[in-house]
């Protein structure tokens, strides 16, 4: 089975923003053996070393383009310039950086859930709460648990 790396991103002081790291937590504690999480308030060029020995990636992450509670998944795809390491980065300069240092690109998703508070706050909306089950469900499809 091909292995696949979970990264949830989000930052869980700014209420449903950390939507993408409560839900690599809780995939954590019962992931298949193929799979293994991380966590993290953004993407960082560290994580280029990450995805170089997975087969798949796939980006847990908030967004606040979608109407709060939906699911969106996405294909991701190296961007298409070069990029330059910086403080924060997106999945496809991540996927850019991992062709350009190691010539190889896993495959790679963005799970994405719409969301709408992210002021500070310790806790996430129950609108958003009420979703994670189903976030939990698609991840699990995703990687053929």
């Amino acid at each position: 089975m091909k292995h696949t790396l979970v990264i949830g991103i989000g930052n869980t002081l700014r209420c449903d923003d950390g939507v993408g790291v409560e839900v690599a937590t809780q995939f954590a504690k019962n992931c298949p053996e193929h799979v293994s999480v991380i966590t993290a308030q953004q993407l960082l060029p560290e994580h280029i070393e990450d995805i170089r020995h997975a087969d798949c990636v796939i980006f847990v992450d908030a967004s606040v383009s979608l109407p709060a509670g939906d699911i969106l998944q996405q294909t991701m795809y190296p961007s298409s310039a070069p990029q330059r390491f910086s403080h924060h980065m997106t999945p496809e300069q991540i996927l850019w950086n991992s062709r350009f240092l190691f010539g190889s690109v896993p495959e790679a998703y963005l799970l994405t859930i719409g969301v709408r508070q992210t002021e500070i706050i310790d806790s996430m909306s129950a609108c958003i709460e009420h979703t994670i089950s189903e976030m939990l469900n698609v991840l699990s499809k995703m990687v053929g648990s």
